[in-house]
């Protein structure tokens, strides 16, 4: 599969808890990082697929989509993710809890 412009997976919690979802992804070596309660997981085209195979099992159990970015959420700074929302969506309140 060609991937171009993703840098991040994402779930949400579903039918898991954030808590347990954050206990289930402890094993991976994949980058990933919680905001609110989205998984957001690093990409790049070369691993995209192996990402995906890792969180496959936790997904299913979960009940959610797998979703995609094209905002770096596990690298960038909360600030810089505010600055690209806020450019993406118009100003509109973003909040990080």
């Amino acid at each position: 599969m060609e991937v171009e412009n993703t840098k991040n997976l994402y779930v949400k919690a579903w039918f898991l808890s954030p808590e347990e979802i954050e206990r289930q992804l402890s094993s991976l070596t994949t980058p990933w990082k919680r905001i609110n309660n989205q998984f957001f997981f690093l990409v790049t085209a070369a691993d995209y697929n192996e990402v995906l195979f890792s969180i496959h099992e936790l997904n299913l159990t979960n009940g959610s989509t797998i979703h995609e970015s094209d905002i770096d959420y596990v690298q960038n700074t909360q600030e810089e993710i505010e600055k690209l929302l806020n450019e993406i969506y118009s100003q509109a309140n973003i909040i990080f809890r």
